[in-house]
């Protein structure tokens, strides 16, 4: 596999018993080539622990005239949220295939909300989730309806009305609209989980050149690669990079770069794509090295970046994506 020149200076740090300054590398990731290892690579510490949110009864809020899912094509029935212990650990088999993320931000204020069809780490410091992690197979049926449906969400009664969005904030912001962590059009027509990913608590906000981009994603690279892949983790959140040094913004350092609070606007979002590298095997099923490509893509108010007049989608899109590959590390 290919490999970085800092790397390689890691590298000789091991081979001459010496402690490298510190670098933007993964230092560890060569050491496949010594005789004789000097250094064993360690999961970073976790900062912040998961709280719990609790379903509360459901509460009425004058935000909810707004945002109703009344025109949907079936009745609008609430996504069941209130989950047994059994269908917990189902649930994180398989949309949590390689363990939970860890949260390195000191100060979190952070839950894991189960759903039948994903996994958030819902954050009640920035009111949207820190990431969403769920599983494509090579053989999911996208529903067109519930992917047309994104002028409505549910809300989510996990969630405290302090710590969730509410559509009045993205009426009063034009600029603004708000997207799904979770693609609801990756649920099968199955009534009762339906209008799963219409949850207030798989929203973040996007502008709408950006939209463009993440939907295209959602609608066409994502199950073409899974398909290529035979079946794909992915895990996607929003990042809070205001002074571009590479390293995520404290609460403190948004709020001086933003003058309205009401909303946070991410910076950047990312996508971490997880398959087995033998394709014959699913995520699931996946018994030797795993295949990862991770992008961290800026949330710009335009597309001016990429020359699109003329262009289809299929070219400016995926370029763009390719030109935002990152490391894992870096997200």
């Amino acid at each position: 596999d290919p490999f970085e020149n800092i790397e390689i200076y890691n590298l000789m740090c091991d081979l001459l018993d010496l402690t490298p300054a510190p670098n933007n590398g993964t230092h560890g990731s060569l050491t496949h080539l010594l005789k004789r290892v000097t250094y064993i690579p360690k999961h970073p510490k976790e900062e912040s622990s998961p709280s719990s949110c609790p379903l509360v009864r459901p509460r009425t809020s004058t935000d909810g005239h707004i945002c109703s899912c009344k025109s949907l094509p079936l009745p609008p029935i609430q996504p069941q949220v209130d989950l047994t212990i059994s269908e917990i650990k189902k649930i994180e088999k398989y949309n949590l295939p390689f363990g939970r993320p860890h949260v390195l931000q000191k100060k979190q204020k952070f839950c894991l909300l189960h759903n039948h069809h994903y996994v958030s780490g819902f954050s009640q410091n920035i009111k949207m989730p820190l990431w969403s992690s769920y599983s494509v197979n090579k053989h999911d049926r996208w529903n067109a309806s519930a992917g047309a449906s994104r002028s409505c969400f549910y809300t989510d009664h996990r969630i405290s009305l302090n710590s969730s969005q509410t559509c009045s904030l993205y009426k009063n912001h034009p600029q603004l609209n708000y997207g799904f962590l979770f693609p609801p059009n990756l649920i099968e027509e199955d009534k009762k989980n339906y209008y799963e990913g219409l949850l207030s608590s798989n929203i973040a906000p996007m502008y709408s050149a950006f939209q463009v981009i993440w939907e295209y994603f959602n609608a066409v690279l994502l199950p073409s690669y899974a398909t290529a892949r035979n079946g794909v983790n992915v895990i996607t959140g929003p990042i809070f990079d205001y002074d571009y040094n590479g390293v995520y913004d404290t609460p403190e350092e948004i709020r001086r770069h933003l003058t309205n609070l009401a909303v946070l606007i991410p910076t950047h979002y990312f996508i971490t794509l997880t398959s087995c590298k033998n394709v014959s095997q699913t995520p699931l099923q996946c018994e030797g090295s795993l295949d990862v490509v991770s992008y961290i893509i800026p949330h710009r108010e335009d597309n001016s970046e990429s020359c699109t007049v003329g262009k289809p989608k299929s070219l400016w899109i995926e370029e763009r994506m390719r030109f935002h590959v990152a490391r894992v590390r870096d997200v």
